[in-house]
């Protein structure tokens, strides 16, 4: 995308996308939060289960003194700018919060990270309010009594089954994120440097991440190493090798 968006010279190239984005992109997750009761219960269901749409994407919603801020954070490993993965994401946030809402809902601002462009006319006829340029944050600020509007399309029986749909993708995305830790544990033990961080890096994410999917199961990264470690040095005493070389194949300085 970052890329497409240099090569076209258009800086606004992210939004344009956006303006196509309807809430069926979000799969499952839009079914949710069209179904929950009201705009708060929405945001939260797209929070929750964001992770099973795009694992890249962190957002947050807080609620004060009458402010309300859906804020998004882009954790792309290997990538210096996220321009326009930014506003197609806060675009499209935008134009779904729009579809749940009603035409007439208004943000207060729009606030994004990076510099502006050179020219913002698509950013404010896009978001039609004020957007603001090299802020502490990213994301859309609107009122908080705007929360409790109702949804118009909400129905209470097709939320509870949708819920239990993607809680049941969450556990499974969950076990096999762990099942590819251990994976990568075993494959670098021997060599002395399996860390979370080259485990994080092997899977393409961060750090935080890999702790994050681990949790889920109930698990650390040191208890995954120390599992990996027990269950192949027991396979390995049985082929009766010598201690000392067990000891380097299971990431030990020293046979103790």
């Amino acid at each position: 995308l970052e890329r497409a968006a240099d090569l076209s010279n258009l800086q606004d190239f992210g939004l344009r996308l956006a303006e196509s984005r309807e809430l069926g992109i979000l799969g499952p997750v839009g079914i949710v939060i069209r179904q929950e009761t009201d705009l708060r219960s929405a945001l939260q269901s797209l929070i929750r289960y964001m992770p099973v749409h795009n694992e890249s994407l962190d957002l947050r919603l807080e609620d004060e003194r009458g402010i309300a801020v859906l804020a998004l954070t882009v954790r792309l490993s290997g990538l210096d700018g996220a321009r326009h993965v930014t506003e197609l994401s806060i675009g499209t946030f935008f134009r779904v919060m729009r579809k749940l809402t009603g035409p007439d809902w208004k943000a207060s601002r729009i606030c994004f990270e990076h510099p502006a462009p050179r020219s913002d006319a698509t950013h404010r006829r896009f978001f039609g309010c004020p957007v603001e340029f090299e802020h502490e944050f990213n994301g859309i600020v609107f009122r908080s009594s705007d929360l409790d509007a109702p949804l118009a399309m909400s129905d209470a029986m097709l939320a509870r089954y949708a819920h239990r749909y993607l809680d049941s993708m969450l556990q499974h995305r969950a076990a096999a994120a762990s099942d590819k830790v251990r994976e990568l544990v075993l494959l670098w033990l021997s060599s002395g440097t399996c860390s979370a961080d080259r485990v994080a890096r092997g899977l393409g994410v961060d750090r935080r991440t890999v702790h994050r999917y681990l949790a889920q199961t109930d698990q650390t990264f040191s208890s995954v190493v120390a599992e990996v470690r027990v269950e192949l040095a027991t396979r390995l005493l049985l082929g009766h090798r010598p201690i000392s070389e067990i000891a380097n194949l299971v990431g030990f300085s020293g046979q103790a």
